[in-house]
């Protein structure tokens, strides 16, 4: 059996009515009457130059109910749509893996400067930001947070950020043992 928008040969439609439906059918969807089918068709035939202002006849009417051009149009947008569904899909893989491919070759790109690079190149400062942005690039890489806070209840938070490894390992052994305590019972 072909493809509902193609001609239905079975309900016994006429070639001239399947070459108005075809009007109907290539209509944009949302714009899609019989009216402006006719107009098209009598525009393209060049039957009437003030096409734009006709109504189609009864029989095209007549033509869309008996050889169901509503659910042939249906039919023919749905396989459209699917089509260019898969398409974009097509399109976002190739653009992930062009992606993936120019990240790939651009960190190469990095390693190979970076494995060249003396430290006596690099000032104290550049060689802190250096180390940061690996800290940060490791922590993400790893799953893990890249920045420590501290909630201080809801809506509260203090930012940590700028302290330093010694006073953050003594603020988290504070932080154990006042957590220890209320496991005890016993306020902090």
């Amino acid at each position: 059996m072909s493809e509902l928008w193609h001609r239905r040969k079975e309900l016994g439609e006429p070639v001239h009515c399947y070459h108005a439906f075809t009007h109907f059918r290539d209509m944009a969807a949302g714009a899609r009457t019989v009216d402006g089918a006719y107009r098209i068709h009598m525009s393209e035939c060049r039957k009437r130059r003030d096409a734009d202002t006709l109504e189609a006849p009864g029989k095209w009417r007549a033509w869309k109910a008996a050889y169901w051009w509503q659910d042939r149009v249906d039919a023919f947008d749905a396989v459209i749509e699917e089509e260019a569904r898969q398409k974009r899909l097509k399109d976002i893989i190739e653009m992930n893996e062009r992606h993936a491919a120019v990240a790939s070759a651009l960190q190469g790109k990095v390693i190979a400067r970076l494995q060249a690079l003396q430290p006596s190149d690099l000032s104290v400062a550049q060689l802190i930001i250096w180390f940061r942005e690996a800290t940060i690039i490791e922590r993400r890489a790893r799953g893990e947070a890249t920045d420590i806070v501290q909630h201080d209840g809801p809506g509260v938070v203090t930012d940590l950020s700028g302290l330093t490894d010694k006073e953050l390992d003594k603020f988290e052994q504070l932080m154990v043992k006042a957590q220890q305590k209320r496991l005890d019972g016993v306020a902090p």
